[in-house]
């Protein structure tokens, strides 16, 4: 009987032995660990792991077929070259801290909507349903902006703002801020707190020294302790607002829903007090719903960095005092015109830009309504991301013939082939500058045909002869043979 017990005891051990050596493979750079005869686990990355990670909802090794099931715990720590990854909806766990340290993650996305599914994206960040409400698990470092943490947040995972690029961030929950979740966030510069400051863990902020707190004037007595900087502010209608040590007023942030009409008055007045409102904040009309145009009275000193991201109802925005900021045709200017700061998303048709613009300000196209956008002549270069979203857009078209340069991913998220219209003989310049834009057609104008100009008439273009050399009208204005504006 002994003997039999030895043998079977040692079957096992041989069995374990020959499983264990058979638990892990890697495949496109990504480690796979066997947890059944039918399931992996995503356990880890090699030195191989591409930038963009699609996750297979089945994976062979050899002659066997794996779903994969799980993303473990810590799966793609401090993996630096993951921009983007997919994830099969045959997964059914997310483990904790899996892209931790991951500074270059654009994207999470999943291949298929299912609303049975644990997991979900929403406005680019991660969430999990949980048993009473629901949880932030991940927003990808490179997510740039505003975000909102809505109150029916219950959780918000360990690690979960990790090298964060956000510029600012409003709890409008009460969770408890853990250990490590805004970690090396150093691009913040504003965390608002709608009602009272949570409990925050030991180094929840740990590397992240630039921001300001900013709570109501209510708790500040018992708030500004917690915090290296810590300001109170003050709620004046739908929007909230600091008063500076200089006495001038600050739009922080406002109400997710506004009016149609929003007007911004010259000054705030508080009881026999009155202060000149000097500054739009980062971020400050983030999201907001509702606001379709905006009336700005003051002389504004400054206009921080994504005024008006995610403001899908917004069709201008008007600057009654131009000083160092304008508006024309509803698009926000900045420095006598040189920079183009925002284009209202829900603005359609065609825009011209004027071309004293050398310069667009990040994500002034995101989501653009536009269907056509003629450049200026000034204009050098179109950065990463350009006109992210911009769905609507079919037409781009320049005035000269030296291409600016074009960045990574400029037309990520248009929903169709986007047509370039260039000047004559300038075709090849303009492809090579695009050549790593997938999305992108270069079709060069021919100045003598008849020119589609609008949905609602035909226009004529001619040649005539000014001062010896061949000259193209076409709708009132003189351009040369190569298309470039005279």
């Amino acid at each position: 009987m002994l003997n039999k017990i030895t043998l079977f005891v040692a079957a096992i051990i041989i069995c374990c032995s020959i499983a264990s050596a058979q638990t892990s493979f890697n495949k496109n750079g990504i480690t796979y660990t066997v947890q059944t005869s039918s399931d992996v686990f995503v356990t880890g990355y090699t030195s191989g792991c591409p930038s963009d990670v699609k996750i297979p909802t089945f994976v062979s090794n050899g002659a066997d077929s794996y779903q994969v099931k799980e993303i473990s715990d810590e799966a793609f720590k401090d993996c630096t070259a993951l921009e983007t990854i997919e994830i099969p909806s045959s997964i059914v766990r997310i483990g904790s801290r899996c892209f931790i340290g991951c500074k270059n993650l654009e994207a999470i996305t999943f291949d298929e909507d299912d609303e049975t599914a644990k997991y979900y994206i929403e406005n680019d960040v991660l969430y999990a349903k949980g048993e009473s409400g629901r949880h932030l698990a991940v927003v990808p470092a490179k997510k740039t902006g505003a975000l909102v943490v809505p109150s029916d947040v219950t959780m918000i995972w360990q690690g979960a703002f990790d090298n964060s690029s956000l510029t600012k961030v409003v709890m409008a929950t009460s969770v408890t801020i853990k250990t490590g979740t805004f970690k090396d966030c150093k691009n913040l510069k504003s965390l608002i707190f709608e009602g009272a400051v949570p409990e925050i863990q030991a180094d929840a902020f740990s590397g992240s020294t630039g921001f300001t707190a900013y709570v109501p004037s209510s708790q500040y007595s018992s708030s500004q302790s917690r915090f290296s900087n810590c300001s109170p502010y003050f709620t004046a209608g739908s929007m909230k607002v600091i008063i500076t040590n200089n006495g001038e007023c600050h739009i922080l942030d406002t109400n997710r829903s506004l009016s149609k009409t929003v007007t911004i008055n010259n000054n705030l007045s508080s009881g026999s007090d009155t202060y000149p409102i000097t500054e739009i904040m980062d971020c400050a009309f983030s999201s907001a719903s509702g606001m379709k145009s905006i009336y700005i009275m003051p002389e504004l000193t400054r206009v921080g960095s994504y005024p008006f991201e995610e403001c899908k109802d917004l069709e201008e925005i008007l600057v009654y005092t131009p000083g160092k900021y304008t508006s024309d045709n509803g698009v926000l200017y900045a420095n006598s015109a040189k920079e183009l700061c925002a284009c209202p998303i829900a603005k359609k048709g065609e825009l011209v830009i004027p071309n004293t613009v050398t310069f667009f300000w990040a994500k002034a196209f995101e989501n653009t309504s536009l269907t056509k956008i003629t450049m200026p002549t000034s204009l050098t270069a179109i950065k990463d991301k350009a006109f992210k979203n911009a769905k609507n857009l079919t037409t781009i078209e320049f005035m000269t013939s030296k291409a600016p340069t074009f960045g990574k991913k400029v037309f990520e998220g248009c929903t169709g082939t986007i047509t370039l219209l260039v000047p004559g003989g300038s075709k090849a310049t303009y492809e090579a500058a695009t050549s790593h834009l997938s999305n992108v057609i270069v079709v060069e104008k021919n100045p003598t045909a008849i020119d589609i100009v609008n949905t609602d008439k035909k226009k004529e273009v001619y040649k005539t002869i000014e001062n010896g050399r061949v000259v193209i009208i076409r709708d009132g204005e003189k351009f040369d043979l190569s298309g470039r504006k005279l």
